[in-house]
């Protein structure tokens, strides 16, 4: 494995090492067979010309060409298992939950992408109808919250983490939210904001 190989050799090198390696319950044999498709699906996209790519490559590539793979892949959220259910800001509107903490919940982690990429010209000149992260990020944000039916628990962090220097809440956290402009039937009954 030290060596490098080509894309070819170093699928049909982790196809066995799959076997050797890895022994699960047959309930969930269907991820061994995910692996071995994705380790297909990239010896087969190593093509040069219509012919098996020749440049050898190294375990590190292989490791990111992976990892790309693997992570790239969106599951869909398995919520109501009976216990606490860790998730991102995905669209909760329609699945109610008793109890909803959204944690470091800062203007840093409410605006979306920070900085513009050099390479975005959509977001360097952003036109009428072009992709808004701000506004996706805060409306997901109404949707966790409005999913809260018993207890809404926020926290933020209220020191800037270079400085220390405590910091105005600003954004989603502001003093409003203390102040529900909902109507009180979309209020949960207990709304707890915690700055550490």
């Amino acid at each position: 494995m030290r060596n490098g190989r080509t894309a070819a050799a170093w699928c049909d090198a982790l196809s066995e090492a799959i076997g050797q390696l890895f022994e699960v319950d047959v309930t969930q044999r269907w991820q061994l067979d995910q692996l071995r498709r994705i380790i297909a699906e990239i010896g087969d996209q190593a093509t040069v010309g219509g012919e098996p790519a020749t440049v050898e490559i190294t375990l590190a590539d292989v490791r990111r060409i992976l990892a790309e793979r693997i992570q790239g892949s969106s599951r869909r959220p398995d919520f109501f298992r009976g216990g606490v259910t860790v998730s991102s800001l995905t669209p909760l509107r329609w699945l109610p939950f008793r109890v909803i903490c959204i944690l470091g919940l800062d203007e840093a982690g409410t605006s979306g992408a920070g900085a513009i990429d050099g390479d975005d010209l959509a977001a360097a000149a952003p036109l009428v109808g072009d992709r808004d992260p701000r506004s996706e990020v805060r409306q997901a944000l109404l949707e966790a919250v409005l999913a809260a039916g018993d207890h809404l628990v926020i926290t933020r962090t209220g020191r800037d983490i270079r400085t220390n220097e405590a910091r105005a809440e600003r954004g989603p956290c502001s003093p409003s939210c203390g102040t529900w402009s909902q109507p009180r039937s979309l209020r949960p009954r207990r709304l707890l904001i915690a700055v550490r």
